[in-house]
């Protein structure tokens, strides 16, 4: 019969030749190896499970972010961070709000959806929100204080334009959260009444295109479509508060950003001059268990949307930045502040970026410790091999002894049985490469034994006595 040669000279046939040949019996030999170390195996599993859920390499596959009002520049910054969420295979469902106060309460609810929304600076005490971290302000929100007709008191035209048709902000919403700390500071209160209209930004913009409001206070960046339409009307004016010095000693969130003269209407050139706006910056925040690949997949949205040329207020690149330090800076973010994105994202996707990069360490760890340690568990590939040809060796000595006690045929006949068995069981065997010698020597050695338990059980066959 013809016999399969195995294809040594090339490495594919080689490697079918494996599958087809030695595979079954290697699987048993690791079987055996497994049967003896017992229960190191489980726990060595367990440990390789628990590093797996340390790293927790599978990000979700949706996000969600709350946006704000409609027709907010929170709302078109929300959709910027969507677009390059969808480009990495990454869905970002935006929640809106009735202010960023709400998508903050939501974000602090347990059974809220929410799990990322924009914060402005001031909005929130130091440890107010243990549950969130930070992954750095994103861009500048001024405090837009638009009116028409007469010139306010300069000292505090927040109190004389409240004597007039003003809207406020509703209810929970940063602008309202403004006009009540920088009233405080006055000594005064928001007294509601029928001149204060406590109505969304986008109404409050509307009435005042049709006249029907006299000032609107206004917490939101200059995208924004609805500060737009405020400053589209043609008899707008912006206060530039006088105490601006005075409010930034009191309120260190905020900050001081510049309308260059013309730089909203060139053709009538306005503002008439330079305009200096009290501002707040404008920060992302999301829960802090968020898994490390969409906090990366925020920073680098951040970063990318950072390079937009049309920014008014800031130069590009120059967000994100770490401003409020009232919420703690995340460790991805902390981590991106020190040192920038990590070279490995720009090679891989986001997802497997995230997870070398949180493995590196660990990988490397194992190497330095466990390559000794790799090499050892390596030899116990022999093990098997090893193990089961000293248990035949043993045996076969066992029985070749057991041939000096063979007084019958049928005692030799048991020792052929246990042979012949024996035999059948190397056969099915799998040795590993370097000991392949020792199996054939084996294999001959039981043929030999065999054949000298044969010679014995011929020896004690009773003799025929001769016909008379």
């Amino acid at each position: 019969m013809a016999v399969h040669r195995r294809n040594t000279d090339k490495l594919w046939p080689d490697f079918l030749d494996y599958f087809r040949q030695d595979f079954r019996r290697e699987l048993q030999g690791w079987w055996r190896i497994v049967q003896y170390f017992g229960i190191y195996i489980p726990v060595g599993l367990a440990l390789l499970v628990a590093i797996v859920i340390h790293v927790d390499p599978l990000p979700p596959a949706k996000a969600y972010l709350a946006t704000g009002q409609p027709g907010s520049s929170y709302h078109l910054l929300a959709e910027k961070f969507a677009a390059y969420f969808k480009l990495h295979g990454v869905e970002l469902e935006l929640i809106e709000t009735a202010g960023l106060s709400q998508g903050l309460k939501d974000l602090n609810d347990d059974d809220s959806r929410v799990n990322a929304s924009f914060l402005t600076a001031g909005a929130a005490e130091l440890g107010q929100y243990p549950k969130m971290v930070s992954l750095g302000s994103l861009k500048y929100s001024p405090v837009w204080l638009v009116y028409r007709g007469k010139a306010p008191d300069a000292a505090n035209p927040l109190g004389d334009l409240l004597k007039r048709r003003m809207a406020v902000g509703m209810d929970g919403t940063n602008t309202r959260m403004f006009l009540n700390r920088m009233l405080a500071l006055h000594g005064q209160t928001l007294t509601p009444g029928p001149q204060t209209y406590e109505i969304s930004h986008e109404e409050a913009a509307t009435r005042f295109e049709k006249g029907e409001l006299d000032a609107v206070l206004i917490v939101d960046g200059i995208d924004s479509p609805n500060v737009q339409r405020l400053l589209r009307v043609q008899d707008r004016q912006i206060v530039e508060f006088a105490l601006a010095p005075a409010y930034l000693k009191k309120m260190p969130a905020l900050e001081m950003v510049t309308i260059p003269r013309g730089a909203i209407d060139l053709k009538d050139v306005f503002p008439p001059k330079d305009l200096s706006l009290l501002a707040s910056t404008v920060t992302l925040v999301v829960e802090a268990d968020t898994h490390p690949a969409l906090q990366w997949l925020f920073l680098r949205a951040a970063e990318s949307i950072s390079q937009d040329r049309t920014e008014f207020f800031s130069k590009p690149n120059h967000f994100p930045e770490y401003v409020d330090r009232n919420v703690a800076l995340s460790p991805v973010g902390a981590r991106y502040f020190d040192g920038g994105l990590p070279t490995v994202f720009k090679y891989l996707p986001n997802t497997w970026a995230t997870l070398f990069d949180s493995t590196w360490g660990i990988v490397l760890a194992v190497l330095v410790v466990g390559w000794p340690l790799f090499l050892q568990i390596l030899s116990l590939r022999q093990y098997p091999s090893n193990k089961l040809l000293y248990d035949y060796w043993q045996d076969l000595r066992d029985l070749e002894h057991e041939l000096d006690k063979i007084e019958t045929p049928a005692d030799a006949q048991v020792i052929i049985e246990q042979l012949d068995e024996m035999l059948a069981q190397v056969l099915e065997t799998w040795v590993e490469d370097d000991l392949i010698h020792r199996y054939f020597g084996l294999r001959r050695m039981i043929q030999e034994i065999r054949n000298l338990a044969l010679q014995r059980q011929a020896a004690v066959l009773p003799k025929l006595e001769p016909a008379t």
